[in-house]
């Protein structure tokens, strides 16, 4: 009988045990969905990210737009989230599947929502509108978020490039001559105002630089003068056939100390950088002209752009010399 008994109380804990665990609530367990962007995982703070009804990982907009290096910005009238990053602009509206990507009506296949008095977009659509690869691990239900800057995505009119940031359509930035058309090559000519400079290393006078990305078709070339008064300037160029000891690299990075004729560091020397752009098809260029004072210039410290016909002209303001010459 006591035998009979202790069975019975066995069978009674045990079919407890298994009904007490059928009736936990499956989200107790429910492992969090995270956003990693460049192996850096995305921090949200209060709204959490969430799987809507179309199967799409929907994040908070300033967070998902920030970690990719963006600006946000949201227009309660319009019902709109602005997203900015370089010559990028994304535009994505609150209940429509059709959004904006630098001017071109794209489709989603989802929308973006207001949950909890938070914007609530699309992660996919965001990142790869940057030139991101997405992918998706079920298995830990996390976000991977790889920024390129050479992906390619379609708007429409070409396939989009990015060359050290700067979006470029083979199609609409190019004119009938081969020519880049001049608001895209000025942006080319901003992302590289810092990318050649005159440096003082050990009491020795160096110039150092690293060539920026440009399209197929086009390259990019550098003269770098030292003025001395009342004398010639001494030129540092790329790809020329002149003296041997000045020649700087076509590609890369580089680092090179000039020779000892140039090491005088008087207040009377001037130094001078030009970028040249070349054109893909005629062979022309366009340049960028960074300057000190010097003999050959009243014009103080500037920095301008113009074509090699003079048909176009711009002078860069704010522009922070101490980057370029570091003396």
């Amino acid at each position: 009988m006591k035998k009979l008994v202790g069975l019975m109380m066995v069978v009674i804990l045990t079919v407890t045990i298994f009904s007490t665990l059928a009736n936990i609530p499956t989200n107790a367990v429910e492992i969090p969905i995270r956003v990693v962007v460049d192996n850096e995982e995305v921090s949200f703070p209060d709204a959490q990210p969430f799987i809507d009804g179309n199967y799409r990982t929907q994040t908070p907009a300033r967070f998902i737009g920030e970690a990719l290096g963006a600006t946000v910005t949201w227009d309660k009238t319009l019902q709109q989230a602005k997203f900015v990053k370089g010559s990028q602009e994304l535009l994505i509206n609150i209940g429509s599947k059709t959004y904006q990507l630098n001017g071109r009506d794209l489709e989603m296949d989802t929308v973006a929502i207001i949950e909890n008095d938070r914007t609530f977009v699309p992660a996919r659509y965001v990142a790869e509108a940057f030139g991101a690869e997405v992918s998706w691990d079920g298995a830990v239900k996390t976000v991977y978020v790889e920024s390129d800057s050479t992906t390619i995505i379609t708007t429409g009119s070409g396939e989009i490039e990015y060359y050290d940031g700067v979006a470029f359509d083979p199609v609409a930035d190019v004119n009938s001559y081969g020519q880049m058309e001049e608001e895209k090559l000025i942006e080319f000519y901003e992302n590289c105002i810092y990318c050649f400079r005159f440096i003082v290393i050990d009491g020795d006078l160096y110039v150092e630089g690293e060539f920026p990305e440009v399209p197929e078709g086009f390259r990019v070339k550098v003269n770098m003068d030292v003025y001395k008064f009342e004398d010639n300037p001494s030129t540092y160029n790329s790809g020329s056939l002149g003296d041997k000891t000045r020649l700087l690299p076509t590609e890369g990075s580089f680092s090179m100390k000039l020779a000892d004729s140039d090491q005088n560091l008087s207040e009377n020397n001037g130094y001078g950088i030009e970028i040249y752009i070349f054109d893909s098809e005629n062979g022309k260029a366009s340049v960028m002209d960074i300057n000190t004072p010097n003999t050959y210039n009243d014009r103080g410290y500037y920095v301008e752009y113009r074509r090699s016909n003079l048909s176009y002209y711009e002078v860069f303001e704010n522009v922070d010399f101490s980057k370029i010459f570091i003396f």
